[in-house]
């Protein structure tokens, strides 16, 4: 329950202080996606796993979203909690193991848009109940989050990495099998005009990366090119090998 704010023009970091009401910020393996609105910053935070109880330590599934704000304060600055919102009023994705929320094309120039969630998630707490998820995501300013349920992935994988290729295509790649743990190599991309995930072709042809990974990254760089970074391999080993994708 300590975020904290980088600025790139100094390079360093500032440990925000947080004005909540229950339930509280601290989570994990969640998704946060920043919008600016009449100058003003607010923060989504959507699933993830963390303390669940108003009141005690049980851990478990967050079934809401929070909205935070960002406002300046006489030593810094606070993110101070604006809308909770319960699955009773939209409905959550209950979403854990790292699960990727990715636009599908441009946002406008506040930050709303539409965006793929995609993932696993727990039902009544079990972690034994593990299920796929994806879901076609609209934030817009009202302010609003609507999802609807698509096909899930063509691989059930968790720990994965995602960005998008173009307007319309998201690339999702490696991650590690339910229920194994063993790394997945194997790429996909969701279409948007189709609503699904396909299989699709990385290395030469052959549909893998170069190694099987999970808990890494992807980041669409200026080119166009997409940077698959760091992660765990086989073993469980960091890694840090770097790979590129990008269109023919």
């Amino acid at each position: 329950n300590a975020p904290e704010l980088f600025d790139p023009s100094t390079g360093t970091f500032t440990r925000l202080t947080t004005e909540v009401t229950t339930p509280p910020y601290e989570r994990t393996e969640h998704a946060a996606h920043a919008v600016e609105v009449d100058g003003r910053t607010f923060v989504y935070l959507i699933g993830g796993r963390g303390r669940i109880s108003l009141t005690g330590t049980t851990l478990g599934t967050r079934s809401d979203f929070r909205i935070g704000e960002l406002v300046p304060a006489g030593d810094g600055e606070t993110l101070r909690n604006t809308l909770a919102i319960g699955p009773d009023l939209a409905r959550s994705p209950q979403a854990v193991s790292s699960f990727t929320f990715t636009p599908t094309g441009p946002l406008d120039g506040q930050g709303f848009g539409d965006f793929i969630l995609a993932g696993t998630y727990t039902r009544e707490l079990d972690v034994q109940l593990v299920e796929p998820v994806a879901l076609a995501v609209t934030l817009a300013q009202d302010p609003s989050y609507d999802d609807v349920p698509v096909s899930p992935m063509t691989t059930d994988r968790s720990g994965h990495a995602a960005a998008l290729i173009e307007p319309g295509l998201v690339l999702a790649a490696g991650g590690q099998v339910l229920g194994t743990g063993a790394p997945i190599p194997e790429a996909e991309v969701f279409a948007a005009e189709a609503q699904q995930f396909f299989p699709f072709p990385l290395k030469n042809g052959a549909p893998r990366l170069l190694i099987g990974r999970y808990g890494h990254t992807a980041t669409k760089l200026d080119d166009g090119r997409i940077l698959f970074l760091g992660g765990f391999n086989a073993d469980g080993t960091a890694t840090a090998l770097a790979e590129f994708f990008e269109l023919p």
